[in-house]
């Protein structure tokens, strides 16, 4: 018998696995993850929605089974993201700026998160959802598989959250900071610099002499026009390199095909 119309025969091919991935989760948006979507598919949106009236948002997060005064965040992931653990929660797929994204309404302690590429927002009561919304997709913006799969927003303080509320801001910053990027050594060293306590502290991490790390920070210093490890210059850094992992986000794009 020959083949029916839009089968195919033969080994199968590199974007088999992501084309039925994406089938099924089609087919979960379509008739719900779980009962509780099925009976009410677009709540989760309007809970999300930040132009809606709080009194809305508060009711249709109460009929997804969400709890007043009970702390919630929002997970965020593109529809490609791979799920190793699935946490218990609403979801829904939203339209955004980016496109369409997974979202995940999970409880405050919800541990059992393994997805990647992802953004966790900060935890806040069912008012707050879309709050959250906007810190995780900076979040999930972040994001730099294999490394860092899963970002949570608190990792970054109050700054995630700052980026998510001036998102189109401009930075004075933004061309020293893409010049110094240009050097191969710059991310890794800037990463380290912000995090460590002290430029010994930043050697050791980073495996060099501190000698070496302290030429690159006053290289650093040169090029930015001010010291980055004194008062606020230090946090001065860390936003601007934010903005500019913001402006170099390739986390959206779908990946190619494997094998």
């Amino acid at each position: 018998m020959p083949p029916r119309s839009g089968s195919r025969e033969g080994q199968a091919l590199p974007n088999d696995d992501l084309i039925l991935e994406r089938f099924g989760l089609a087919i979960g948006v379509r008739f719900g993850f779980e009962r509780q979507q099925l009976e009410t598919p677009r709540d989760v949106a309007l809970a999300l929605d930040t132009t809606a009236p709080t009194e809305e948002r508060v009711a249709a997060a109460v009929r997804l089974g969400l709890v007043a005064g009970h702390g919630y965040r929002v997970l965020v992931a593109p529809l490609f993201a791979v799920f190793d653990r699935r946490p218990a929660g609403p979801t829904d797929v939203v339209a955004s700026e980016y496109g369409a994204l997974q979202v995940l309404i999970v409880a405050d302690q919800a541990e059992n998160i393994a997805v990647t590429p992802a953004g966790l927002g900060p935890v806040g009561l069912i008012g707050d959802l879309p709050r959250s919304l906007r810190a995780a997709v900076v979040a999930l913006r972040l994001s730099r598989p294999p490394e860092e799969g899963l970002v949570r927003a608190e990792n970054f303080g109050g700054l995630v959250e700052l980026l998510a509320e001036s998102p189109d801001a401009v930075d004075p910053d933004a061309a020293r900071i893409d010049e110094i990027m240009e050097a191969p050594w710059a991310e890794s060293t800037v990463r380290v610099v912000l995090e460590a306590p002290t430029i010994r502290q930043a050697a050791r991490d980073l495996g060099l002499h501190h000698s070496t790390v302290q030429g690159r920070v006053e290289q650093l210093a040169r090029c930015l026009g001010y010291d980055p490890l004194t008062g606020y210059n230090r946090t001065r850094l860390g936003i601007s390199v934010l903005r500019w992992r913001l402006r170099n986000s390739h986390v959206l794009e779908l990946p190619g095909p494997v094998g």
